[in-house]
């Protein structure tokens, strides 16, 4: 570096060199390294068990090195190429590079083997729920070479606990929830009526307070599988309904086209992405409901949680639970059985949502958790070209500085006429009803400041 200093007129260009000459001389200087690159890149991509993740890391190297003006000589030089994105494996591999090293020299077939055996067994790692590639990878370095092996001691301690769901219920999480199954969960002969009257008369409306519940996984939408068995749980006792987390906006233009960009919106997750120990304490979800299922022997482990839902692992009931076949045997022995059942692991288990839900919000919620995620945007949209706001909470009006519920908001029909749209039956709430021509043309920027409240 000196000698290039001591070389540089005051100009900044080397002695009888113009500036477009020394850029082509600095960047022609990391040609060799960008070669070097290439070569570990096509002998990946060529690879029986290509690693896709060091495909792009390469790529993501190659286009950084080429892009610098500075050439890299020295190991010293390399360390600058951590602030643009070049991970510490392939900075190794151009240290070497510079010591003389052939690193993209061909591999020992041995060597290579062992190697693919890692990726292997780290790619069928990161298939169970929850664990991701640094997490894999790091099971993989101690040894683990399975998703079967994940249940030993040696490796089950090193998971998160949502990891240790993962790996205990794999099996089960890999079947979709099927139809029956749902039904057996939410029917009346079950459990859920029986909480329902438990938390009805630890209310203050007393046991005559209404009640409901609304499997929507798959008997609401005519559908004979669904990711998870989702239950809503209605109650006209006093739910807290959270307002929007919003500013009031302008109405959408009447041409403006729903935005299939950016994240998904989940309905009842909290803005916030938790809720407070008030919030929970309060909550007659956590607090009545979810104790009572899980010492009737029906919800298995917790997911997560926050006020008004809870996501977790239920056991799905089933004629086994009886003692020896018998119908007729006491409430109690029946818990009994279905709790030991989850200890041990037997049965069939699935994953489970559960919502509670004012009656004010029914309407509102119940269109939420039925239609495809197209669906919602598109009945959103039209909500915010009328200057409205709906969420899986009510349908929502913005007046003298604040947010007012509608009326409409705890009935799906009122909804829709609202909106001055024709009711969709449920098993129809899909893009592809709703708009039969595929429009899919960008949408308005006007559109987003209405949409970020999903």
């Amino acid at each position: 570096m000196l000698i290039h200093r001591a070389l540089t007129s005051a100009h900044g260009h080397l002695p009888g060199c113009s500036k477009w000459g020394l850029t082509q001389l600095r960047r022609s200087s990391n040609d060799a390294i960008v070669d070097m690159l290439r070569r570990c890149k096509e002998a990946e991509d060529q690879s029986p068990v290509r690693n896709p993740y060091k495909i792009r890391s390469f790529q993501r190297a190659i286009q950084a090195i080429e892009g610098l003006k500075q050439p890299i000589e020295k190991p010293e030089d390399v360390q600058g190429l951590r602030g643009l994105g070049v991970g510490a494996g392939i900075s190794k591999r151009i240290v070497e590079f510079l010591k003389g090293n052939d690193v993209a020299a061909p591999i020992d077939p041995k060597e290579r083997r062992e190697e693919d055996k890692k990726l292997l067994a780290r790619l069928d790692l990161e298939k169970v729920p929850y664990i991701g590639p640094t997490a894999a990878q790091k099971l993989v370095d101690m040894g683990c070479k399975s998703i079967d092996e994940l249940l030993k001691p040696k490796y089950f301690e090193e998971l998160k606990p949502t990891q240790r769901i993962g790996a205990r219920y794999y099996h089960h999480l890999q079947q979709p929830v099927q139809r029956q199954e749902a039904e057996a969960i939410a029917s009346e002969k079950h459990y859920l009526p029986e909480v329902a009257l438990l938390y009805a008369e630890a209310s203050t409306f007393g046991p005559f307070a209404p009640w409901s519940t609304y499997s929507l996984s798959c008997s609401r939408r005519n559908y004979p599988i669904a990711p998870s068995a989702v239950i809503l749980i209605q109650h006209s006792a006093p739910v807290h309904i959270p307002l929007p987390n919003v500013p009031p906006f302008a109405k959408a233009p009447e041409d403006a086209t729903v935005d299939r960009r950016g994240r998904v919106h989940v309905a009842f997750r909290p803005t916030s992405g938790y809720s407070s120990r008030l919030e929970t304490a309060r909550d007659p979800l956590l607090g009545t409901i979810v104790p009572a299922l899980e010492e009737r022997g029906l919800l298995a482990e917790k997911i997560q949680s926050s006020a008004g839902r809870w996501i977790g692992i239920a056991r799905v009931p089933d004629s086994a639970d009886t003692k020896n076949g018998e119908t007729e045997i006491h409430p109690f022995d029946v818990r009994r059985l279905r709790k030991e059942a989850i200890s041990e692991g037997k049965g069939i288990f699935r994953k489970m949502e559960l919502n509670l839900i004012s009656e004010k919000s029914l309407g509102a919620a119940l269109i939420a958790l039925t239609g495809d995620v197209e669906f919602n945007r598109i009945i959103r949209l039209a909500a915010a070209k009328m200057g409205l706001l709906l969420n899986e909470f009510g349908l929502w009006k913005y007046n003298e500085n604040s947010w007012e519920l509608l009326p409409a908001s705890n009935d799906e029909k009122e909804i829709f006429a609202e909106l001055g749209m024709k009711y969709v039956e449920p098993e129809r709430r899909n893009y592809s009803y709703l708009t039969k021509n595929g429009n899919r043309t960008r949408p308005a920027t006007d559109v987003k400041p209405a949409l970020k409240a999903y």
